[in-house]
């Protein structure tokens, strides 16, 4: 496991921690996942494709309430790191689990950041090398 990889799992932690104890992503965080992702990527053109086939169209749901602004931009974070088949990976495995816990414990509004960033290390264990 690369330094560059560590450091990216404790913000992700500290992020999904943060978005569920105060519903807020700081920026500053997702601006050192940025700086990491820029200075890591291995594709950052299909990391900038990820972010036009997921985050743009979330933007939508951004205006009518459904989603905050920090969870686009950590998904567009987290599809700089993916690309746009890891980013498509790990948005429907993040969906599955928020629908299914949100099922499960009956609620309708939940912060998204825990299960984008559970989606990001469970793509990346299976398909991206994470260990």
């Amino acid at each position: 496991m690369k330094r560059s990889d560590v450091v990216l799992f404790f913000i992700l932690v500290l992020t999904a921690i943060l978005d569920i104890k105060n519903k807020k992503i700081p920026n500053i965080l997702l601006a050192i996942m940025l700086c990491l992702a820029i200075i890591t990527s291995k594709n950052l053109l299909s990391g900038l494709m990820g972010v036009m086939l997921i985050a743009l169209p979330m933007m939508c749901f951004h205006k009518s309430g459904g989603i905050g602004g920090g969870d686009i931009k950590l998904i567009a974070v987290i599809g700089l790191y993916l690309g746009y088949k890891g980013l498509l990976i790990m948005f429907l495995i993040s969906l599955f689990l928020c629908f299914s816990y949100a099922n499960f414990k009956q609620k309708r509004s939940l912060p998204l950041a825990p299960f984008f960033c559970l989606g990001f290390i469970i793509t990346k264990l299976f398909w991206g090398g994470f260990i």
